[in-house]
């Protein structure tokens, strides 16, 4: 990466100094916030999981119960993460040089906090008890580098989490709902328009915040990142921060290919004259086809 040299003379003499937070903030702050939140969510899915024991029907499954309360913590918290984000990004100094939104910021801590603690309960319970895919289990690990990243060290890039940490969980409420409703398969025959407008309300907001919002403040933030740890002179360091980066590239990878899959569908969808075969809805089969059986 060619930079301008001014500009990486900067941002390289922020690596002068302490590497982690002040041990007070650590103590008193991240860690103990993270273990709240990630108790807290545990909770949650628990009581969720013991009201859907209680009034589920027979029929369903130990594994969908499961299934649903991981489906409806993951909504609540990233409810919780969407709002948060959208209230910080709005009182956020939108003027700020590239230098300027690499250190400070610390009034965010809390939301780096509830994403660590998300993704610490997300993990355990997506690979034991809801049976994750793997694609989804890297996309766990590749938020808690950064996760660690943001919420431990000093040169944190604490200005980029309301949108990373938390508008960009905006698609995932829909996407929740959506699952919910691939649990039971009679309800899109149910409310078909209803399901449809979920849908759409997912790949509306999946496009525009994770593609569209993305691209600008991922090169921004991936660009200051590279000048920073790549003049750093503890190799540790390095290789820590260029784990981060790394993950950077594998969440913009997966949301490409996200990117793809939906429209692929909305193509199937609207423009099946481009596809072969008989047109598909937005739910991915003939709607008329799935009755007859």
């Amino acid at each position: 990466m060619l930079q301008d040299a001014t500009l990486a003379e900067r941002i390289g003499a922020l690596n002068d100094g302490p590497i982690f937070l002040e041990t007070s903030v650590l103590r008193q702050m991240v860690v103990p916030q993270t273990i709240f939140c990630a108790s807290g969510i545990t909770a949650l899915y628990v009581v969720l999981l013991y009201i859907i024991d209680m009034h589920a029907s027979k029929d369903v499954t130990a594994s969908a119960r499961r299934k649903i309360s991981y489906q409806a913590t993951s909504l609540c918290a990233c409810i919780i993460l969407s709002m948060l984000g959208l209230y910080y990004e709005y009182h956020l100094e939108p003027s700020l040089t590239d230098v300027e939104k690499i250190q400070g910021h610390d009034h965010v801590l809390f939301l780096s906090c509830f994403q660590l603690g998300f993704q610490l309960w997300a993990i355990p319970v997506g690979i034991f008890a809801v049976e994750e895919s793997p694609i989804m289990i890297l996309h766990h690990l590749t938020v808690v580098a950064v996760g660690i990243m943001t919420g431990f060290l000093r040169n944190g890039f604490r200005y980029w989490i309301p949108f990373f940490f938390g508008i960009f969980e905006l698609s995932t409420i829909p996407l929740s709902i959506m699952n919910f409703f691939k649990e039971f398969p009679s309800l899109v025959d149910r409310f078909p328009g209803l399901y449809l407008k979920v849908r759409l309300a997912f790949c509306g907001t999946f496009l525009y915040v994770r593609i569209g919002m993305l691209m600008p403040r991922l090169y921004s933030y991936m660009n200051s990142h590279f000048l920073l740890y790549s003049q750093h002179p503890h190799l540790p360091y390095r290789v820590f921060m260029s784990a981060c980066w790394g993950s950077s590239v594998v969440l913009l990878l997966l949301q490409l290919y996200w990117a793809a899959l939906i429209l692929k569908g909305l193509g199937k969808a609207y423009l099946p004259s481009l596809f072969r075969g008989k047109p598909k809805t937005l739910w991915g089969s003939n709607r008329d086809e799935r009755k007859k059986h």
